[in-house]
This record gives structure tokens, sequence and C-alpha cells, in this order.
């Protein structure tokens, strides 16, 4: 099996994350009430599979570039709260 076809689960997580209008939430696969803990417990996981060093799938840069961003604005309060009250937790339903 390819590790990095276009039906590898590479491939799948790359597609999923470069969603149109997807959520940092849906990015990082969170609840709404993520805690601090859970949001750096998921980037941790998701950028061993997504760094592009291990995930040969195309567009794996722009992926880890997006999860860095969702990271960043999810982790920091001052922005996750002002990203919720734009409406940015809601976009593609919000949830994972």
């Amino acid at each position: 099996m390819d590790r990095f076809g276009p039906d590898s689960s590479a491939a799948l997580a790359i597609e999923r994350v470069l969603t149109p209008g997807i959520s940092h939430y849906r990015v990082m696969k969170l609840a709404l009430d993520a805690t601090p803990a859970q949001i750096k417990k998921a980037y941790r996981a998701l950028s061993l599979e997504l760094h592009p060093d291990r995930n040969q799938a195309r567009g794996a840069d722009e992926v880890f570039k997006r999860l860095g961003l969702a990271f960043s604005v999810l982790h920091d309060k001052s922005a996750r709260a002002t990203y919720d009250n734009r409406g940015g937790a809601w976009a593609q339903g919000g949830l994972h």
C-alpha cells in the first residue's frame, strides 16, 4: 500500500485540513470547549502526523502551516476569544 498515495491516511488528513472554510477547531479535531491541555496534546499528535518531513503527501507544507496557525489562535486565550466571537468556531460545524 502506498503510504502517501491519494487514498492513504496521509493524503486524507491533508484533504481534511484543506477543506475550504474549515475552522481551527476542526483542523485540530477539537471540541469548542477544549482545554489548553487538550489543545497542546492535539497539536503534538497532529504535528507528528502532518509534518512535511513525515508526511510526503502533496500539500503537507500548507497543511502544517494551517495547523500552526490553528494552534497559535486556539492556544492564546485572547486570540481564541476573538476568533470565537467572530464566528470562526462555528465554521463547518465547529466540531471535529
